[in-house]
């Protein structure tokens, strides 16, 4: 996304304070963890398939970790220096630094560490209906709102000044989610350029599904878009492109077809209308025998030849029956 001044100064004081792997969290609520990673094709059977839609494939890792905290990764920033924050819906951060090789290709992830999301007293999550952490996106300030289902609501976090012991402070107050399903809330969040931000639900029952754009501090906003979606998909993500557009993703899942995603386009100028219905320009839609899985984070950076680097990362559930997946595409609009 375009906003991102505060993420690599945030992330040094992170990596600054973190404590050794046994020694448990520091002050600031860090640790390192160690994690597993391999290197995965966009197509695992065969490795000259490099494009899908509009997008060029640029690497991939596939993440692993015995630290029970690790995995359901549903939300990603990346910064230009490949600084990446994430949230996990148990209610967890994870940071990490984005290795690229010689050529820009993504090749593993270094410096893996984690921390524990908190509420307005700074205390930990204890249950999934307080701590489903579902959407993130870095303010203009360099804090972080995070979008939550279950409660369908928004927090404020202080990384900088805090860590990852900083206290949850009231985001948005989001009128109209007393109809949606808990496990179909606010999942989708993303910034404008402006620092408002847009916020979407995961569906709403129909065809379409409500989205908010709003001030970080405001109060009892009603939803201002409407967004299709295609029988079986849901909104699950945003970021902005550098070029004021915002990049979403869409995800479908079905028992027998399995997972479908769909990296879709909103125009600036869509979004600088007063309301109505967001038109929405597929880039890509990854289905099998293409490699992928749950993912429900996108990260959009200008890479070094005018072009967006888009990051893709899954949320495995805490199953071993499905991966955490990272991957890279390049873009140019």
């Amino acid at each position: 996304m375009a906003v991102r001044l505060g993420v690599g100064a945030a992330l040094l004081a992170i990596a600054a304070a973190c404590a050794p792997v046994n020694a448990g969290a520091s002050d600031d609520g860090w640790r390192d963890i160690e994690l597993t990673v391999r290197a995965v094709r966009l197509d695992e059977e065969d490795s000259s398939v490099s494009r899908v839609g509009a997008l060029t494939f640029r690497g991939g890792v596939e993440l692993s970790s015995e630290d029970r905290a690790f995995g359901g990764l549903s939300a990603l920033e990346v910064d230009e220096n490949g600084a990446l924050l994430a949230v996990t819906d148990e209610g967890g951060w994870f940071a990490a630094q984005l290795d690229l090789n010689d050529a820009g290709r993504l090749v593993g992830v270094s410096a893996p560490r984690m921390g524990a999301l908190r509420d307005g007293e700074g205390r930990p999550f204890r249950t999934k209906a307080e701590s489903d952490s579902e959407g993130l996106a870095q303010l203009p300030d360099g804090r972080y709102a995070v979008s939550f289902e279950r409660s369908q609501s928004v927090l404020i976090y202080d990384l900088a000044q805090f860590g990852a012991a900083a206290p949850g402070r009231a985001g948005p107050q989001l009128s109209g989610t007393a109809a949606l399903d808990p496990n179909e809330g606010p999942e989708a969040l993303g910034i404008l350029q402006d620092g408002r931000l847009l916020i979407g639900a995961e569906r709403a029952g129909g065809a379409t599904t409500p989205i908010w754009l709003v001030p970080p501090d405001a109060t009892e906003a009603a939803p201002r878009f409407q967004a299709s979606l295609d029988f079986g998909f849901g909104l699950v993500a945003f970021d902005l492109a550098p070029n004021g557009d915002m990049i979403a993703l869409q995800r479908f899942y079905a028992p027998v077809v399995g997972v479908r995603i769909r990296v879709v386009r909103i125009l600036a100028a869509d979004l600088a209308r007063d309301a109505g219905a967001l038109p929405l320009t597929t880039l890509a839609e990854l289905a099998a025998p293409l490699t992928l899985d749950n993912f429900e984070g996108v990260a959009a950076v200008a890479n070094a030849n005018g072009g967006v680097r888009l990051y893709l990362v899954s949320d495995n559930n805490f199953s071993p029956r499905q991966r955490t997946l990272l991957m890279a595409f390049d873009w140019t609009p």
